[in-house]
């Protein structure tokens, strides 16, 4: 028996879909009862058991001897939330709740954690862990605690996964919090005008670069640990390379209109882009450059992203994107 957690949110919906039909194991897709208010990913899913979160503890007691593997996808991806507790609620204590669990009955567990909590370069060479909001804070303790609390007991099967800037399809109700790759791409299908930040510091305007990592890689991961005895530890999951968002638009656009070498100047003087100043209240902590370690990855054996430009290139003419607004 497999259970993923914040089965009913962008990663989890994704993973739960890839899953069902390539596993004869039983689903259980988790995820708190408000979340199904106004969407349901799952609906499509016969064959999967659906149990609120507040119903998953009670459940492992019952059927520990069942479950193979927890994947801990759920919580708060509110970046711009500043309530510390509800964050640590969603992000900290209830995950390592479920990890102590998994640990004490000696299932796998695959949890989500995030590059948010890393500070890069501007060639992005990871500097140090430095959470600089309430979000990336309650993701770095997490990982601290799982770093010297977990696997010094634990040698096999914590498996942390370090995510990066993901993209892919279930992203509507995200708003605000969805991808830059997603947000552009509804913004091209939709004739919005494109807005990305001024430079600062030396910066050129968009030239802020990001490792995008296609949520279908994540889930050909997850499905290839299920088989796997892995060490305990935490793995960066991107790319390993960098993408500016002039030529994330410029990859989108031309991908979109089947047109080639259109370039972001080309984009501004028609009107379809333009630069605006980052505002205040993110500059503290918001992430130039970021960029995964594929270490992890390559000694472990395990897949690597296809080519990021290819990836969001066939994303950009696959990707259907609702028009009202409303759904988005």
């Amino acid at each position: 028996m497999i259970i993923v957690t914040g089965a009913n949110g962008f990663i989890g919906s994704n993973v739960v879909e890839y899953l069902v039909g390539r596993t004869t194991e039983p689903i259980i897709a988790v995820d708190k009862k408000v979340s199904f208010t106004n969407r349901n990913y799952l609906s499509s899913q016969d064959s999967v058991r659906v149990l609120f979160h507040s119903e998953l503890f009670d459940f492992i007691e019952d059927n520990y001897l069942l479950i193979s593997t927890i994947i801990v996808l759920g919580g708060n991806s509110d970046t711009l939330e500043t309530n510390l507790s509800l964050l640590l609620k969603d992000n900290y204590i209830y995950p390592k709740k479920l990890i102590e669990k998994c640990v004490r009955y000696g299932i796998k567990v695959i949890y989500s954690s995030s590059a948010s909590m890393c500070e890069f370069d501007t060639s992005g060479r990871f500097l140090q862990y430095a959470p600089k909001n309430e979000y990336a804070y309650s993701k770095f303790k997490l990982d601290t605690y799982v770093k010297d609390q977990i696997l010094p007991i634990c040698e096999q099967n914590v498996i942390g996964l370090r995510f990066f800037n993901v993209y892919g399809k279930n992203e509507e109700h995200k708003l605000d919090m969805s991808s830059m790759v997603f947000k552009i791409r509804k913004q091209v299908q939709l004739g919005e005008i494109i807005e990305l930040f001024q430079g600062e510091a030396g910066l050129l305007d968009g030239e802020q670069k990001r490792d995008f990592v296609s949520v279908d890689f994540i889930c050909e991961l997850i499905f290839c640990l299920l088989t796997r005895t892995l060490k305990s530890q935490i793995i960066d999951v991107g790319s390993s390379q960098m993408i500016s968002f002039n030529r994330l638009i410029e990859t989108i656009y031309s991908s979109y209109y089947g047109v080639s070498n259109i370039s972001v100047h080309e984009l501004k003087q028609e009107g379809i882009l333009r630069y605006t100043p980052m505002p205040k209240k993110i500059r503290s902590y918001y992430q130039n450059h970021t960029r995964a370690d594929s270490f992890g990855l390559k000694s472990n054996d395990l897949p690597l992203h296809a080519d990021p430009i290819e990836s969001i290139r066939q994303f950009s003419v696959n990707c259907v994107v609702e028009k009202s607004t409303e759904s988005i």
